[in-house]
């Protein structure tokens, strides 16, 4: 092969690699946004449809079911945030400070290196959670089962 056709796939091989690049970094964005748009409705109306997908997938819900049950969802909505703002009232300080005690212990044993690395994966943890935990969806799901609200409810990130 000689130069000028060498010259010609190399470049050609380098557009496509960064085809490939840009298109991965747009839907990573586009997911990133996807994401935070559900979260922007706050954590219950994130649950309620992420509920209401899944009931979709496993029973087979015609599009009036979907209507229906999402009309029940936004009808009980009210009360069940007020429940879960007094189970955070009367749970997510001791929850917080549980989570700094611990925090604290895994801290001591880790060496000075390891120490700052934890504290960037805490602070990168309280950038992707600002509601708190992981959200929790029962068994099997992020976090295994909990609240259900983020742990922490609307209370703002955690205290590191």
């Amino acid at each position: 092969m000689n130069r000028t056709k060498l010259t010609g796939v190399l470049v050609l091989a380098g557009v496509f690699l960064l085809g490939a690049l840009a298109g991965g970094a747009g839907l990573f964005a586009w997911q990133q946004r996807s994401n935070a748009d559900e979260l922007m409705g706050g954590p219950t109306e994130w649950m309620q449809h992420r509920r209401l997908a899944a009931l979709g997938r496993h029973l087979g819900l015609s599009s009036a079911q979907r209507e229906q049950i999402h009309q029940i969802m936004l009808r009980h909505r009210a009360e069940r945030e007020k429940l879960l703002d007094d189970l955070n009232d009367r749970c997510g300080s001791t929850l917080r400070d549980h989570k700094t005690r611990v925090d604290g212990e895994i801290r001591a044993v880790l060496s000075p290196e390891q120490q700052a690395q934890f504290d960037r994966l805490q602070a990168k943890q309280r950038r992707r959670f600002p509601f708190g935990q992981p959200p929790m969806m029962g068994r099997g799901g992020p976090g295994r089962g909990g609240m259900g609200r983020g742990g922490l409810g609307r209370g703002g990130p955690p205290t590191p």
